[in-house]
């Protein structure tokens, strides 16, 4: 229901934050679609809908779903079709279209689409063929090229969600052969900015995706149940853009009443939706380029901050949305979560030397992969980065672990002026993205990551991938560290945030009380000090990539406590702390180990113990609490006399001692 996975997807959160698709419009083309249903009244833009429907051109016998009753139709009313004969035909598109940009709060129900806000684009592009509906690619086609023609006539389009499919395909390089002008209609929109979403498919296939959602430049989309299940029905491969709700999701269908429905038809218009709510954020903060990296963006802001799916297959692990944590990546640098799939043609991937052959094979991104095949030169592969931004990237690579791969294939990275290189065995560590670190990367297209191997090894160049990583500057967290006594064991914790992990710290000037040091791997300070007073320093931390910090601290170190009384008592549990107040207090045992009681009526055993210690007239006790002697070598509690001097009792675990020290004039705190 869409009262449950609008906020499992995050969508109330991004309103709350004012992101509700508002300025944005959304093409929903699919059947009719039921306009003057209360989710979706007064935000249909009118002289926007269209109807493509020519099966009515190729047989007498098939009819147009247009209502005019031709192959095509523009302008107010183009998008509906809803009439008694055929209203059973717009209610898929009704569904979708609530699920997208509903407004509940117009309707008088608890929950609306994920773009609330969102302006409806009604396209209806299928017709009625020997009793069924069907949609032509031409149709399909028309509708896209009428969204960018939309686009050029100033309309801020969002996304397009297109919720049907046909057969299934085990390959993105396959499915854009299948499909050339289709995927070029889908390119075009890509190159001003607006994403195709497209539904993955319902025949529950773990290792393809349905065409038109298989095309590789499409934002294809699995379905997931509302508690991040897989659902059962939902075609997936790994080369899926994301998952979203599409089990008993509750929407608009024709008239004015609501049904819950299930598909990843239904999951697909919960990420059109997304790319509303994300673009009207692009737009507020000015970050808007209106090209090709807007959609790399918007889907790298849902990739990275998406829950992982569990999956048996090979697409494990692959997202599902969550628009509110997304919208707080979309900042200037944008998110770039970027795939070179060695397959798909870009520019961004070339032979450097010998020659590859294309193989299939699902265990590949994609569903295809490259391998070398040169027996008389070595076989290089290139991958070249194409960024809008300079940065930290996390850099990955995937390939098909198969036997006849060769199992020492040499891997270069190249970044910030040098070549790092390393090994790979493309035997095992396949079907999955392997992590190969973090690396500064330029913009200007001199950065790559090549595979290599002399001639006759089966080098395989399959996909690479980098994700951009939000580096924080970086500082020394830590603001005071605390003072110490001579000849007692000191510990204090130096804490940074910010820059990249793995920390080094040192000391610049100044020096440590005598008797403590500093591990330059975990910034802690410890030891015993030797001589009293305060010393001053100065710190700095470096990370790894070679930013600094420094900060200055003091450390002061007081003379050794006075020891009042030290009593040897046997290891064991510590009972119940009673809460003291002034009087006598007294150490006793009661027979399961040790405590602290006040004399008075109010004592549990109506006076003193057999075994005890006092110390009169205090007036507070700052502690009271059970401590197990597991808990740690030394456990420290205090109490104040009532003329300042305290006292602290210090459990030693180690020596089986127990210690009264008495510091004059000093409050002592645990």
């Amino acid at each position: 229901m869409l009262d449950v996975s609008g906020p499992v997807v995050g969508a109330p959160s991004a309103w709350s934050l004012g992101y509700t698709g508002r300025g944005e419009a959304i093409a929903i083309v699919d059947t009719g679609v039921h306009t003057d249903h209360p989710f979706l009244r007064d935000k249909v833009i009118s002289s926007a809908e269209a109807c493509y429907s020519s099966g009515v051109l190729f047989s007498a016998n098939w009819l147009s779903l247009c209502a005019n009753g031709a192959a095509e139709q523009v302008g107010p009313g183009a998008g509906v079709n809803c009439s008694a004969g055929l209203s059973s035909l717009c209610s898929h598109g009704t569904h979708v279209a609530g699920i997208a940009l509903g407004n509940g709060h117009l309707a008088g129900v608890g929950f609306s689409g994920v773009a609330k806000d969102a302006e409806l684009i009604p396209i209806q592009v299928f017709s009625w063929v020997n009793g069924r509906l069907a949609a032509f690619d031409s149709d399909v086609i028309a509708a896209l090229e009428h969204v960018l023609d939309l686009h050029r006539q100033g309309i801020e389009v969002a996304s397009v969600n297109m919720s049907l499919g046909g057969d299934t395909y085990t390959s993105a390089l396959g499915c854009d052969q299948s499909a050339i002008v289709l995927k070029q209609a889908i390119d075009n929109l890509r190159a001003v900015g607006i994403p195709t979403v497209i539904a993955a498919g319902n025949d529950g296939k773990s290792t393809a995706i349905a065409r038109t959602g298989c095309i590789s430049t499409a934002v294809s989309v699995g379905a997931t149940t509302d508690t991040d299940g897989l659902a059962s029905f939902s075609n997936r491969a790994n080369w899926l853009s994301v998952y979203a709700p599409g089990y008993g999701i509750k929407s608009s269908i024709v008239g004015t009443g609501y049904q819950s429905w299930s598909g990843t038809s239904m999951a697909t218009p919960h990420v059109a939706g997304a790319m509303a709510v994300l673009g009207q954020k692009l737009i507020a903060e000015s970050l808007k380029a209106d090209l090709a990296d807007d959609i790399d963006s918007l889907l790298a802001a849902l990739r990275m901050t998406g829950i992982p799916i569990a999956d048996s297959g090979p697409a494990s692990g692959l997202p599902r949305i969550q628009v509110d944590e997304a919208l707080s990546t979309i900042q200037d640098p944008p998110p770039v979560d970027i795939i070179l799939d060695s397959q798909l043609g870009s520019s961004a991937v070339s032979v450097v030397s010998g020659s590859f052959a294309s193989s299939s094979n699902t265990a590949s991104y994609g569903g295809s992969y490259l391998a070398a095949t040169s027996t008389t030169t070595s076989n290089i592969f290139r991958f070249t980065p194409e960024l809008s931004d300079a940065g930290l990237y996390r850099l990955y690579a995937f390939w098909p672990a198969l036997q006849e791969n060769a199992t020492t294939v040499t891997l270069a990275i190249r970044h910030e002026g040098t070549t790092d290189s390393t090994t790979v065995n493309q035997t095992s560590g396949g079907g999955v993205w392997n992590d190969l670190g973090a690396y500064y990367f330029a913009a200007d297209g001199s950065e790559y990551v090549e595979l290599s191997g002399p001639k006759g090894v089966r080098v395989v160049a399959d996909a690479v991938r980098l994700e951009s990583l939000a580096v924080m500057p970086l500082a020394i967290a830590t603001q005071a560290l605390a003072s110490g006594y001579v000849g007692v064991g000191y510990t204090g914790q130096l804490a940074a945030v910010g820059g990249l992990q793995p920390y080094e710290w040192a000391m610049v000037s100044g020096s440590l009380p005598a008797g403590l040091s500093i591990d330059p791997g975990t910034g802690r300070i410890s030891g015993a000090p030797s001589q009293e007073g305060a010393r001053e320093f100065v710190v700095r931390v470096q990370d790894a990539l070679g930013d600094v910090a420094s900060k200055g601290f003091t450390i002061t170190i007081d003379p050794t406590p006075t020891v009042v009384a030290k009593y040897s008592f046997d290891n064991g549990s510590i009972a119940p702390w009673q809460q003291l107040q002034s009087g006598t207090v007294s150490l006793v045992a009661d027979g399961t180990g040790y405590v602290l009681r006040k004399s008075g009526n109010n004592d549990p055993d109506g006076g003193w113990a057999p075994f005890g210690t006092t110390l009169d007239d205090f007036d507070l006790v700052l502690f009271a609490r059970k401590v197990n002697t597991a808990g740690g070598d030394l456990v420290r509690y205090s109490l104040t006399d009532d003329v300042g001097n305290g006292y602290g009792l210090y459990l030693d675990y180690a020596t089986g001692k127990l210690s009264i020290e008495r510091r004059p004039g000093r409050d002592s705190h645990c």
